[in-house]
């Protein structure tokens, strides 16, 4: 018993003892929290702040660099969809002058078809082009940017030049069945050529310059130095070219050629007012690219370097002299020295 006792007593002792000890132990580490809580934001606040600083920098500098990128991109598309339209525009003004030629043609065989009382088409009138402007028309699809008027526009006039092709090929008309008498013969014929006329290119003459009108607006801001550039190079291309037909290289055929081929794929403007230099780059490109109508021969070659060179200031001065130097040929004496070379026209209805 007396043992028992002492054990108790022992334990009571120890127990207390460990008691004591975990209470300041747990007390200690209170107090040491207590510290570090108080003293964590003063002992941190310098890298927070610095690291939350470099956060925000590098969220803002990684959205600007979004925002200019997608500026520079909205740029580069808007001056993408500006040089389809400006496409659009020159190439409608090059089919306006193949419209009118092809109206030339078209009388010549009206008339010889209502004197023979039959069908006259041997040789076709050349058709549209038609692939580039259809491919303008699905470029422009590309961006957001694109005016619904224009592409309504572009459609109506893609399905006249589908339309004026289909006519012109004569097939159909060769497969009518004009009858014996030559009065009703000649009737078919006449109404055949005012449907064309009718349905077709006057309507291309009506619509084309709607359509560049509204492009002409969508171009208000385009890149005057762009369109400035590119106009020199033409110029220069066109010197090149007289320089190889003066010398032999190059003979009436190929350079009307590929003067129509420079006319049609090149910036060659806008049909600017005679104050503007490109003005002058586009006239002398037209008349070269049709040579044989024009009658233009070597003789020209002075006036035609002389007007395609004018000085930046002078074009007022040039074209007055230029409209001169035509307005005093004598055509039908020119006509007459080139009738018997096949490449000019000098039949009255096409000159």
């Amino acid at each position: 018993m007396k043992a028992l006792i002492i054990f108790i007593l022992l334990f009571s002792q120890v127990d207390s003892t460990e008691s004591n000890a975990f209470t300041s132990t747990f007390s200690d580490t209170v107090y040491v929290q207590n510290i570090s809580s108080e003293n964590w934001w003063a002992r941190n606040e310098g890298a927070i702040i610095s690291t939350l600083g470099g956060v925000f920098i590098a969220l803002l500098a990684s959205f600007l660099t979004y925002a200019l990128s997608k500026r520079r991109t909205r740029i580069k598309e808007e001056r993408i969809y500006q040089g389809i339209l400006y496409s659009v525009h020159l190439e409608l003004d090059w089919q306006l002058n193949h419209n009118r030629m092809l109206r030339g043609e078209l009388s010549n065989i009206r008339r010889l078809s209502l004197k023979e009382g039959r069908f006259i088409v041997e040789k076709a009138p050349d058709e549209f082009h038609i692939d580039y402007i259809e491919n303008c028309r699905e470029r422009i699809l590309d961006y957001d940017l694109f005016d619904p008027k224009i592409l309504a526009f572009l459609s109506t006039y893609i399905n006249l030049l589908i339309d004026a092709n289909r006519q012109i090929d004569f097939s159909v008309a060769k497969s009518l069945d004009l009858g014996d008498d030559i009065n009703d013969r000649r009737e078919s014929i006449a109404g055949y050529f005012q449907t064309i006329e009718e349905t077709c290119l006057l309507k291309i003459d009506d619509v084309v310059p709607k359509i560049r009108a509204l492009i002409e607006d969508e171009l208000i801001d385009y890149d005057q130095e762009l369109i400035n550039t590119e106009t020199d190079k033409i110029r220069s291309k066109i010197n090149d070219l007289l320089s190889k037909w003066e010398e032999g290289n190059l003979d009436e055929e190929n350079l009307l050629e590929k003067s129509e081929k420079l006319f049609r794929k090149t910036f060659k403007g806008f049909n600017p007012p005679k104050s503007d230099y490109r003005s002058i780059v586009i006239e002398v490109l037209s008349r070269l690219e049709t040579l044989n109508y024009q009658l233009i021969i070597k003789e020209d070659l002075p006036t035609i370097r002389d007007f395609l060179n004018t000085p930046k200031g002078d074009e007022k001065e040039a074209w007055e002299i230029w409209e001169m130097y035509w307005e005093e040929i004598d055509f039908d004496e020119r006509k007459e020295q080139l009738q018997d070379v096949n490449f000019y026209i000098t039949d009255e209805e096409n000159t």
